[in-house]
């Protein structure tokens, strides 16, 4: 586990405060969603690769369901005055090459206990 003590990049959780968060989604997402329940998504680095390459600010993920119940996050590129970026006509896409889980889980994770 990291030092609380240690000074953190910014943004960046205390270890047990990620797993505390990981447990409770656990805890809610099973009862809330049952069979439908997801621990968290693999993105590829390329899908954020190409949204940092197009200068955005931020990045924004929202949360899809597609017709077969499979669960997908939905990124964009966000500029500075906080909106969406989506013009597929300049090359501002929606991308979506995630992968749910389970089924990509790292069951040796500390977050997916």
């Amino acid at each position: 586990m990291s030092n609380p003590n240690s000074e953190l990049p910014e943004n960046a959780l205390e270890e047990q405060v990620a797993i505390d968060y990981a447990a409770s989604w656990r805890t809610l997402g099973e009862s809330k969603l049952g069979s439908d329940f997801f621990k968290g998504f693999l993105i590829p680095m390329t899908d954020l690769t190409q949204i940092i390459d197009k200068g955005c600010a931020n990045i924004r993920v929202y949360i899809g369901n597609d017709a077969d119940n499979g669960k997908h996050l939905l990124i964009v590129g966000v500029g500075a005055d906080g909106k969406d970026l989506i013009n597929y006509s300049e090359g501002y896409y929606v991308y979506d090459f995630t992968t749910c889980c389970p089924s990509v889980c790292d069951e040796s994770s500390v977050l997916c206990d």
